[in-house]
């Protein structure tokens, strides 16, 4: 394998990765912002996006996404609304 190779893999590894952790992100925005605070959709949305996520790339960007996918719930439809709420171990657990 050469250095090209090696660097272009590293390049499409991190860039994958990157992708996994923003896209919740994103995709929870985009569903607060035009469907409401409706809870149940954000969620479908969610483990859609992290399952296709998982299905296409590796183990570490799909853990990464399902981590980002939970706190960006967490914080667009778990009242109050608009910041991370992790108040005792029920927190943790939801997320």
């Amino acid at each position: 394998m050469s250095v090209l190779q090696m660097t272009g893999q590293r390049a499409r590894s991190i860039l994958g990765f990157g992708l996994s952790v923003c896209s919740p992100w994103l995709f929870a925005y985009l569903s607060w912002r035009f469907i409401g605070n409706r809870d149940e959709i954000g969620a479908m949305i969610l483990l859609v996006s992290v399952l296709s996520l998982a299905l296409f790339a590796d183990a570490t960007a799909a853990a990464a996404a399902a981590i980002s996918a939970g706190l960006s719930f967490n914080y667009y439809f778990v009242p109050p609304s608009g910041e991370l709420t992790l108040g005792g171990t029920e927190g943790l657990v939801s997320t």
